[in-house]
């Protein structure tokens, strides 16, 4: 099957990353410095190289964003309301929402996409993103909102909102946005050094994915743990993909933004709950088993996709 041959290459290097780290070959840090230079270096020179190029009437597709952004939304309400019904904790309701709809879209969509579409699914990637960072900034907002009079430690809201919003990948995909609004044209010198630095994105990312599976991460919480798995793998993608048929949009957006939506939990929210001290343990466990499963799930889903639209899979 065509399928099998695009996507088992990409979830091999996810098992040679995890067969690596079963010996003493590379350092431990070894997953944790790969990420960093997928985070900081290859990640902002692919998305700025892609959505420079783009067509500015491209570059907001409003459908698009209503079908992912709104579907995520509504998801994040709805257990947010669900679980203040139940906890009648705000905090606490809060980090769980999150955890159940926090997609890690700029370390794994965005490369897997890459690898299994090309060029053609990085926007809808890259805007997916973007509405993660605006999900992590409404979090943070309700957790503020909830936090006690103890915060002598913490950071100004508006300070903590600008350090989400200055990160590499949300830079870079506003730089992008500039430069094709210029009507410039990128010279073939920088367009060729960017893409020698972001056909690298693939296998640093997938590879230290590998490094950090873990097989020990049901400690305690296993229900909590177990239905914020179904949500975040299951049904969320399966809302987006309803939404994203729904709305019209093309089925390279519809793959987009349901992969998007079907990629584990950000480790952004683990950063969250343990600033806020906010079910750290949980949180972490649900990335670690979301990243875990979700090399089963994705498949799944590709193959669901594949099924519906298998002229985006054939090059």
């Amino acid at each position: 099957m065509d399928i099998l041959n695009l996507v088992l290459p990409v979830f091999a290097i996810i098992i040679t990353g995890y067969l690596f780290s079963k010996t003493s070959i590379l350092p431990e840090t070894t997953p944790a410095l790969l990420i960093q230079f997928t985070y900081f270096v290859l990640m902002p020179a692919l998305l700025f190289l892609v959505i420079a190029q783009e067509e500015i009437n491209n570059l907001f597709n409003l459908p698009f964003i209503l079908a992912f952004g709104g579907g995520v939304i509504g998801i994040y309400l709805i257990i947010l309301t669900f679980l203040l019904i139940i906890h009648k904790n705000l905090a606490t309701s809060t980090m769980l929402a999150a955890s159940c709809v926090l997609a890690n879209t700029g370390i794994i969509a965005l490369p897997l996409l890459h690898s299994i579409f090309g060029h053609k699914a990085l926007l809808p990637a890259a805007i997916a993103n973007v509405i993660m960072v605006i999900m992590i900034i409404i979090t943070m907002i309700f957790l503020e909102q909830a936090a006690h009079t103890k915060d002598e430690h913490k950071l100004p809201l508006l300070e903590k909102i600008l350090h989400v919003v200055k990160n590499p990948i949300i830079l870079s995909t506003f730089a992008g946005i500039l430069f094709a609004s210029s009507g410039l044209t990128l010279p073939t010198l920088i367009t060729n050094y960017l893409t020698i630095l972001g056909s690298a994105i693939t296998a640093c990312a997938l590879f230290a994915i590998g490094m950090s599976l873990k097989w020990s991460s049901f400690h305690h919480n296993e229900l909590n743990i177990l239905l914020i798995n179904l949500c975040k793998l299951i049904f969320m993608p399966g809302l987006i993909l309803y939404l994203s048929h729904l709305a019209g949009l093309s089925p390279i957006l519809v793959v987009a933004a349901t992969i998007s939506a079907a990629v584990p939990t950000a480790k952004n929210a683990y950063i969250i709950s343990e600033q806020y001290q906010q079910t750290p343990e949980l949180v972490s466990n649900v990335i670690s088993t979301t990243t875990l499963f979700s090399t089963l799930t994705l498949l799944g889903w590709l193959l669901i996709l594949h099924h519906m639209y298998p002229s985006v899979f054939h090059h």
